[in-house]
């Protein structure tokens, strides 16, 4: 059975209504219109990027501010590009940072240590999406990685 409210519990619930509903469609107004914004200029930002050109990674929000996005754009600038046994290779005099794209490339520890230069900060650009945790842990406690999940 349904029990009826009391009329100033109506009225109490209305004014309530009243009073936070200004709150509620300024703040979802806010929210979409800073969404909007920050997607509009960060795509932007994205599509001119060395990471989008070479790793070409999916856009999501907020993209930018992640961490292997802004670490492969810093350690990317001043390198020269050469391919190595159909890998990718950025390098110059201080660093080498390797793209390991290919879907069927069977990374393992054995390929890392054949691509690594001596004398050299190395980094591997890796998909983990076919990378077991495990493997994945091991991986980056002994080599500087850049990961991502297409």
């Amino acid at each position: 059975m349904k029990t009826k409210k009391p009329l100033h519990e109506k009225i109490i619930l209305f004014l309530l209504y009243l009073i936070g509903s200004p709150f509620i469609i300024g703040g979802l107004l806010l929210f979409i219109i800073m969404y909007l914004v920050i997607f509009v200029f960060e795509i932007l930002f994205y599509i001119r990027s060395n990471y989008y050109k070479d790793v070409k990674e999916k856009y999501y929000s907020l993209i930018t501010f992640s961490k292997n996005y802004r670490l492969y754009n810093k350690l990317r600038k001043n390198t020269e590009k050469v391919i190595n046994n159909n890998i990718t290779t950025f390098q110059n005099d201080e660093r080498s940072i390797n793209l390991l794209l290919n879907k069927q490339l069977n990374i393992n520890e054995d390929l890392l240590n054949s691509l690594l230069i001596n004398n050299k900060n190395n980094y591997f650009v890796l998909n983990i999406k076919n990378i077991n945790k495990d493997e994945l842990r091991d991986l980056s406690e002994k080599y500087s990685l850049i990961t991502f999940k297409e």
